[in-house]
Formats: C-alpha cells, structure tokens, sequence
C-alpha cells in the first residue's frame, strides 16, 4: 500500500528534501574519520553518535568534519539512534536520514543509491539487502539472517530479505516517531515493524558488505534471546 499516493519521482517537495547521515558508532577512532570524509563527498551533513566510546572517536569524528553526540551509560545501539533522531527531529534540514555502521562495513559510496531512489519513489523507508548471503558473510550470519528475515516477513506479511542490515533510510515520518523501546540490536527489527503497522511504504535496495577479521559486536546468544523477547512480547 502506498500511504502518500501523491508522491512521485517529480515530487519537487521530494526532490528538494535534505538529508543527514547518522553513524552509531562505538570504539570506531580507527575508521571513523575516513568513514565521514567518504561520506560529505555526498551528503556533507554527518551525525556521529559516539556511544560510550573509550577511545578517540568523537575527536577523530569531529576533525572530519561531523557532528558529534556523545552518550555515556547503559544501552547499545538502539539507544543510541534513538538519541540521534531526537536531535535530528528537532532540525528543519532533516527530511531523511541514511543510517550505516561506523566500522566500515558499509560502502559510503553507496549513499548516493539511497539518496537516488529516496527521491525517485514514495518510499518511508529503503532497507539495504545483502541477500542473498553468500561468501564473505561468515556462515553462522547468514544462517541467522536468513531466519530473523523469514520470522520479520511473516511478521509483517510481506517479503523482507535482510531484516538485520544496518544500512537503511529512513524518512522524516519514521524517524520521529515517538515510543521507540529498543537498547540495542532489535531496533533494526523494530524500525521495520512500526514502519509496517504504520502503513508506511517499504522497500528494498541491493548492497555490499566488507567483512574484516574484526570480532563482531553482536553477542550471538544473548542478542538472540533479546531479539527474540523483543518480537514476541511486544
């Protein structure tokens, strides 16, 4: 269902809308600023969210050019974007945000795609797909990927092939809404689901991944759990 039937690919208000990158990041001092520098070269607004870091990330976030937000005490990732989208509702030069990780997993040059189809189609949300996963994806996370996305597409009755990547956009009608519960991993899930029950128009775009031999963050069994508690007791 489209829930704005009056945008279109010549929607002058869509055309013209501004944007930020927002960047949750945690001990990331190594590849964040190189990370921001990508990034201006096509969207020079950058929020950092440097997230109970220990290490020289706001300063290095700061130097590049971004906006910095530093947050101290408990929650993960989840808290973390939801205080970004506070600051970023607050702005009149925020019409969508594009979210990606700030390890460098992610391809900056790959903003421009998102940017592209934001404003090519009446979409409230644009969700990076990795599938389907293949090599370099370690196989324990491509198992889980391809069954979180399965459980997510049966939870919102329509297909969702990477529930789990962190590379998405995010209209303005998504990202200010009010009552997010999420702390930590799930709030990918949960940024589906409420654009789900909202009625709002999701879709999908093709994208890579680089996989370092860095540990990931995510702790398989607790996260696990969290994640499945979060989408059945909601």
């Amino acid at each position: 269902m489209i829930s704005n039937p009056k945008a279109s690919p010549n929607d002058p208000d869509r055309c013209q809308s501004k944007g930020w990158v927002l960047i949750p990041a945690r001990n990331e001092q190594v590849a964040i600023a190189e990370l921001v520098g990508q990034l201006q070269e096509f969207l020079p607004r950058v929020l950092v969210l440097a997230d109970n870091c220990h290490d020289q990330t706001a300063l290095m976030a700061r130097r590049a050019g971004a906006q910095v937000i530093e947050r101290r005490g408990s929650g993960g990732k989840g808290r973390a974007l939801r205080e970004g989208w506070s600051w970023l509702a607050s702005r009149e030069d925020c019409d969508y945000v594009v979210l990606l990780d700030g390890d460098g997993q992610h391809d900056a040059g790959e903003v421009g795609k998102f940017i592209t189809e934001w404003r090519r189609q009446p979409v409230d949300l644009i969700v990076g797909t990795r599938a389907p996963f293949r090599l370099p994806m370690p196989l324990p996370r491509r198992w889980c990927n391809r069954w979180m996305s399965w459980l997510v597409s049966l939870k919102t009755r329509q297909r969702v092939s990477d529930s789990q990547c962190g590379f998405r956009l995010l209209g303005r009608r998504l990202f200010a809404l009010p009552d997010w519960r999420s702390e930590h991993f799930e709030i990918e899930t949960e940024i589906i689901l409420r654009a789900a029950e909202c009625g709002m128009v999701i879709g999908e775009l093709p994208v890579a991944t680089r996989y370092a031999q860095e540990p990931s963050r995510i702790a398989v069994v607790r996260d696990t759990l969290r994640w499945l508690r979060f989408m059945f007791c909601r």
